[in-house]
């Protein structure tokens, strides 16, 4: 048996009772980060990550609800897809049926009429890539103007840049305009957090584990210009890593329309599977990352403090 068969066929035993046991010892599910300002409490920017959503399944669905209710208690302002959006090949074009199938009628809460910044995966390349840029010029609740870009998110206490990669190019090799380009512009940047997302992890306890050419490639820039956290998917679970010969936490949200167990590891602060999506609140000091199953129950909370 080889690694990934065994990896996968261990981890539905070890997975599953890691994930129960970190939960238990986990923070306690914070509303807000304690964020304040002569004594009185701030609204911080807060958002949700989600990836490998687009199946049209049951358990899409069920972690769409958990998103609607939770965001009855505290709102986001908008919502990161880390990619393979639509499974299993993608879309052929902007007028793809599946947008409606797979996007719009699952998220059609109110509560989610919300700007969605997504990034590619491996699956929305198996048909035609661009046709994901460009449903964004039709639906504008869809925000991809390119396979890789950035955008900004402030109020008047916090900055945050945001730097959407395209992490298939790196993985095939063709990458090198892409990572000169996440250089630049992450040395230019003077927001107060530099939040970089794509599909594919740097860091993983799964089938994946930690992929050679985004830890070549990826990770020093990361590390050179102190991003601060690294949100992705390709993993189907929730996992929260932080190793310390890295500077940036990596941040696993790929529960949005399957499942699979993770396993456990010295530098794995906590894993899920079953389901479920990131929220997160974000001050001039601190950023606060919710891991929420498909039920809407926060089953574990990590503080993240800004460094200098």
């Amino acid at each position: 048996m080889n690694r990934r068969n065994f990896l996968r066929a261990t981890g539905t035993v070890i997975g599953s009772y890691f994930a129960l046991n970190k939960t238990l010892l986990s923070y306690p599910a914070l509303a807000y980060p304690p964020i304040e300002k002569n004594g009185n409490p701030q609204a911080p920017i807060r958002f949700y990550v989600i990836g490998d959503w687009g199946t049209g399944g049951k358990l899409q669905r069920e972690v769409a609800a958990a998103m609607t209710r939770k965001s009855k208690i505290a709102k986001p302002q908008f919502i990161l897809s880390t990619g393979d959006n639509i499974y299993p090949d993608g879309v052929q074009g902007a007028d793809d049926p599946q947008w409606r199938s797979k996007f719009e009628d699952i998220y059609s809460a109110e509560q989610l009429q919300l700007p969605w910044y997504a990034t590619l995966g491996n699956h929305d390349y198996r048909k035609n890539p661009d046709a994901q840029i460009d449903y964004g010029k039709t639906n504008h609740r869809w925000n991809m103007p390119a396979r890789y870009y950035k955008f900004n998110k402030s109020d008047q206490e916090c900055s945050i840049d945001f730097f959407a990669i395209d992490t298939q190019l790196i993985t095939i090799g063709k990458g090198g305009e892409q990572l000169a380009w996440l250089e630049r512009s992450l040395a230019d940047s003077t927001a107060d957090w530099k939040l970089v997302f794509g599909h594919i992890m740097i860091r993983s306890y799964g089938v994946y584990e930690n992929p050679p050419a985004m830890v070549k490639l990826v990770k020093p820039i990361l590390d050179k210009h102190n991003a601060d956290a690294y949100f992705c998917g390709h993993d189907h679970n929730l996992q929260c890593i932080k190793y310390p010969e890295d500077k940036f936490y990596q941040i696993i949200s790929g529960g949005g329309g399957g499942s699979r167990n993770p396993l456990t590891g010295n530098n794995l602060l906590f894993s899920a599977a079953n389901g479920g999506f990131v929220s997160c609140a974000t001050s001039k000091k601190s950023l606060a990352v919710e891991f929420i199953n498909k039920s809407g129950d926060v089953l574990y909370t990590k503080i993240i403090e800004k460094h200098n």
